[in-house]
């Protein structure tokens, strides 16, 4: 499970997963790679091309306001906007 503990007692982030860093939530990113088992990450800090490194205890899961309420795993609503082909060609007749 993301950021859970791993035998190590290291928190496990995998690559690609969205973190913030807990002393200034602010400051979200995301990990593109680890090093000495789990211990620090790299993480791509959002809106720059910036990468630090970051101790496993510095970091937590990302949850955005979207993800609290279902929003990224739900399906987006439908929309009923079928046109029938008989109905433009007989518009286009009138």
């Amino acid at each position: 499970m993301k950021g859970e503990l791993n035998e190590l007692g290291l928190k496990d982030f995998t690559r690609g997963e969205l973190v913030r860093v807990r002393m200034t939530p602010e400051i979200v990113g995301q990990v593109i790679g680890q090093k000495d088992w789990g211990a620090t990450y790299l993480v791509r800090l959002g809106g720059s091309t910036e990468a630090h490194w970051f101790e496993d205890v510095e970091l937590e899961t990302y949850i955005s306001a979207d993800e609290k309420t279902g929003g990224h795993d739900q399906e987006p609503p439908k929309r009923n906007n079928v046109v029938s082909l008989a109905a433009v060609r007989a518009m286009g007749r009138a």
